[in-house]
């Protein structure tokens, strides 16, 4: 509650360009309303009726209530209004209006894959134990690596030791190293290393073979391959399974105009093009660094790309800030995440992703509207005032006109995107509960 809440005191504060230009302009306005409405009452005075004076009081006071931009700066705050209120029915929590705005004119998206095209919750689905190395000894030594770990492989892993009643040995000391791998010191004086195939080919070179034909053995799975001292003992596959409603989000995406859809993720070749050719990504992005991840985002915005990230994870921060739009998927999630992107979801349904660049386009339009309208009616009404077409009292009227013509116009955005609450999303937790009811059995190769 107390994250929500920030969120949306910060989303407050906030003005876009377009509202600062509007206020800009409004200040500039004034002036010019009250110098047009002394040049009527000069004109009107000079007429020579008996009245004139009466006259030319009545139509400047006419045009100054015509002319006071309070629909011009009612445009911007209604609109943003209703459209925040339509996307907080949904879950879509927008803490900068920027990115609203943003959102609009996003011309490729990029999604981080675990958590956010996947549910995230893994399955141990497979041990390869190295020549001579006993399943229940990598196991083990897999859990004493990863106990100290929140990565979500290291969860499935803890979760599948336990399972099997494999408890890990107490450690001295713990590292992890983003993007590479989990470095532990157990009390007996054993060096434990759990990562990456790269990483653990860099610590020992003389297993490079031994990891190649592992590598083999889990083709489109994740692997987090094991290593002691300095004998490999193995590696650990893992399967994460597909959103329900991901292939269906990116035709939307590619309904809505979206010209390049992308895929970044630190695992292995063989498992990003399994997930991107389910989904149908455009482009797939595999064996990545936090910091690789990071430089590829920067070149496409340098290439003018107009970029909206979708990601969860602490490594996906740098990528959140960096991008054009940052979404965090789920609350829940890193908080890293959630306070470097300009967007946070309250759950991990993926339909949120066409639904805000949408919502956003359709405020776009909203507020081109209410700008020409207040700008138009303005303009009419000078020349009716003027001419003394419009009395005092129909000055009045006429101005509240512009007024309540903007706010309904703003907050039919309301009402956009209805259809979407009614539909249950599929987050983690489900995903969560879901596999608490499978049987695992990882199958063992030796």
């Amino acid at each position: 509650i107390g994250k929500v809440s920030e969120l949306i005191r910060t989303a407050e504060s906030a003005r876009t360009p377009r509202q600062q230009m509007i206020e800009l302009v409004a200040g500039y306005f004034v002036p010019g309303a009250l110098a047009i409405a002394g040049l009527v009452w000069w004109f009107n005075s000079q007429s020579g009726r008996p009245d004139a004076s009466v006259v030319a009081t009545e139509r400047a006071i006419a045009v100054l209530l015509v002319a006071f931009p309070q629909a011009l700066l009612l445009a911007t705050p209604t609109a943003m209004v209703a459209a925040f209120t339509a996307a907080a029915r949904l879950g879509v929590l927008i803490k900068r209006t920027q990115q609203l705005e943003a959102a609009a004119n996003v011309d490729t998206v990029v999604f981080d894959k675990t958590g956010t095209l996947t549910t995230g919750v893994f399955e141990v689905a497979r041990l390869v134990p190295a020549q001579g190395v006993d399943p229940a000894d990598l196991l083990k030594a897999a859990v004493t690596g990863e106990q100290h770990s929140n990565h979500p492989l290291a969860r499935s892993i803890l979760d599948t030791a336990e399972k099997a009643h494999v408890a890990a040995h107490p450690t001295r000391s713990f590292e992890e190293l983003h993007g590479r791998g989990v470095k532990a010191l157990t009390e007996t004086g054993q060096t434990i290393l759990v990562g990456r195939a790269g990483w653990i080919r860099e610590q020992l070179p003389q297993a490079a073979e031994q990891i190649a034909k592992a590598e083999e053995q889990i083709e489109g799975m994740t692997g987090v391959h094991v290593a002691q001292d300095d004998r490999y003992l193995g590696v650990v596959g893992l399967e994460d399974r597909l959103k329900p409603n991901a292939k269906e989000v990116v035709e939307q995406l590619r309904a809505l105009g979206v010209k390049r859809i992308s895929m970044f993720t630190g695992d292995r070749t063989s498992v990003a093009l399994r997930v991107g050719k389910a989904v149908g990504v455009d482009h797939i992005e595999s064996e990545c660094l936090p910091e690789e991840k990071h430089q590829r985002l920067k070149a496409m915005l340098q290439a003018g790309r107009r970029v909206l990230f979708v990601g969860d994870g602490v490594n996906d921060g740098p990528c959140l800030a960096t991008a054009d739009v940052g979404v965090a998927m789920g609350l829940a999630g890193s908080d890293i995440a959630a306070n470097s992107a300009g967007v946070a979801l309250m759950n991990d349904d993926l339909s949120r992703i066409p639904f805000l660049i949408d919502l956003a386009r359709r405020t776009r339009s909203t507020l081109t509207q209410n700008i020409g309208g207040s700008l138009a009616l303005v303009i009419a009404g000078l020349a009716l005032a003027a001419t003394g077409q419009l009395s005092v009292f129909a000055a009045l009227a006429y101005h509240l006109v512009g007024d309540v013509g903007v706010t309904l116009n703003s907050f039919k955005l309301v009402r956009f995107g209805e259809e979407l609450a009614d539909t249950t999303p599929s987050t983690t937790e489900d995903a969560v509960s879901r596999s608490a009811t499978i049987s695992l059995k990882p199958r063992v190769y030796a």
